[in-house]
């Protein structure tokens, strides 16, 4: 019996009324949050330069793309979605497992929906969501090395994956052959991070749209290998330097992890927020642009890993969303951080570069590679005065949530900047969006929570809205409600 089976097994026999309240809240939350992010992302610069590379991968109209009236095959809408979820740098994070899980997830899950010809229900998709988050956060926590390849696409692809066969409904044998098919096609390498690329949300896409040739050959008939979690050459073995294989299995069926999944209050990497939250509260103290004569911050190697480089000014949005200087000057300058702060005149602009260059980093050194507490941030004044402010988990996580009305607030926000319309019609397609998704579980075809964030053809678009500021994006104490 191969290492994996107890996991794939697991989540097999787990039917929808075996999951938590806490597992089906949750992934109608986080389910918002991508979609809501997914249209955003029709705003990346990089977006429509992807557009003709995908379609010329095949002719289709079966699934919808976030945020337009195009049409494409299964594959090719959830690379684009996928891609459109994380260019923006918004979308959630399972801190532990340092990887984006529901983007890619969600992706594929709502592609296939779409297209597969047949109703599917509201409970087979939050089931479909919470299985394929739970293999990849499992794969992703069970590395005990610091990140060696980009997380996110490489066990993104197995949890992609599972959600498709979830939503297929193929035997358990076919969930393990499909994990042998998404092991020969992960991967996701951290040098598109380093330098800040676009690859980084091409990776993510990849997985999303692989996973649909994983499903298909799943069922062909062709065996695929047998140990492709934990054999000598598995998933463990090849991706990560060390690993816990007993954290594949380590609670199984009690704690789904759904239900740890991070909010990104800004739009940045998720290793920038805990400084973007501490320069919050220094300014609560009295900090500001033109009193600040340096600032210090205080992190564990992870977050030097991903975000301590130099603000420069040719710089485009992707290597600035991953660039903790940039991202705390802005923070300083304007009070928030939002969509608009990684325009060309906001990247460009030499009071913001100037700024950042007075903002430095120090390692807070810890054993964990994967912490991205505990923080700290000093502040020297021009006054000589000193300011500090430490931080033990970051804003947004499930232990510091946000509430309902701020992922409200985000997603309509999101909404508003990718439709690039008004607030009042962003609130309406988002009243529109959450009278379906409050509801999920009782929907017959969950198929029609896309009908409010796709346009109808001919539907142009309306000016530009105004930055909506998240400002109030203070997250709750543990244990709020969302």
């Amino acid at each position: 019996m191969q290492a994996q089976t107890p996991l794939i097994g697991t989540l097999h026999e787990t039917e929808f009324g075996g999951l938590p309240a806490s597992a089906v809240q949750a992934a109608k939350v986080f389910l918002l949050d991508a979609l809501g992010i997914g249209v955003a992302g029709r705003r990346s610069p990089w977006r429509n330069a992807l557009l003709p590379a995908v379609q010329a991968w095949g002719e289709g109209t079966e699934a919808r793309v976030l945020g337009d009236s195009l049409r494409l095959p299964p594959a090719s809408a959830a690379f684009v979605n996928g891609f459109q979820m994380h260019c923006q740098e918004f979308d959630a994070v399972h801190e532990a497992a340092v990887a984006h899980l529901m983007t890619p997830v969600a992706a594929a899950a709502m592609a296939e929906l779409d297209s597969c010809g047949q109703a599917v229900s509201g409970q087979q998709l939050i089931l479909a969501l919470c299985r394929g988050v739970e293999i990849a956060a499992r794969l992703g926590i069970a590395a005990t090395s610091p990140l060696k390849f980009f997380r996110p696409a490489t066990v993104g692809i197995f949890g992609a994956g599972i959600a498709l066969a979830s939503l297929r409904k193929l035997e358990a044998s076919a969930w393990h052959e499909l994990c042998g098919y998404a092991l020969a096609q992960a991967a996701g390498t951290m040098q598109a991070h380093d330098e800040g690329r676009p690859t980084l949300p091409i990776q993510i896409a990849n997985a999303a749209r692989h996973s649909f040739s994983c499903a298909d050959l799943a069922v062909s008939g062709i065996p695929s290998t047998t140990a492709s979690l934990t054999g000598k050459h598995g998933y463990l073995a090849l991706f990560e330097d060390t690993s816990d294989p007993r954290q594949l299995t380590r609670g199984l069926g009690q704690d789904w992890h759904i239900s740890r999944l991070a909010h990104k209050p800004f739009p940045s990497g998720r290793a920038t927020h805990g400084g973007l939250d501490l320069v919050r509260t220094l300014m609560e103290q009295g900090l500001e642009p033109h009193n600040l004569e340096w600032l210090e911050l205080h992190a564990p190697p992870l977050i030097h890993q991903l975000v301590i480089r130099p603000a420069r000014k040719d710089m485009d949005s992707n290597y600035a969303r991953l660039c903790f200087p940039y991202c705390a000057a802005t923070f300083l300058r304007r009070g928030r951080l939002g969509l608009d702060d990684f325009d060309d005149a906001s990247l460009g602009d030499p009071d913001t570069l100037s700024l950042a260059g007075r903002i430095q980093a120090r390692l807070w050194p810890l054993e964990d590679p994967a912490a991205f507490t505990p923080q700290r941030l000093k502040a020297k004044l021009s006054s000589g005065t000193m300011l500090e402010a430490e931080l033990e988990a970051l804003p947004g996580s499930h232990v510091r949530p946000l509430s309902r009305e701020q992922c409200l607030a985000k997603a309509e926000h999101c909404l508003a900047y990718g439709f690039e319309v008004s607030q009042d019609e962003a609130a309406r397609r988002l009243k529109e969006l959450t009278g379906l998704l409050w509801n999920l579980e009782k929907l017959a075809d969950a198929k029609v929570l896309l009908n409010p964030l796709t346009q109808a053809p001919g539907t142009s678009n309306r000016p530009r809205p105004a930055e909506a500021p998240l400002r109030a994006m203070k997250p709750q104490q543990a244990g709020a409600e969302l």
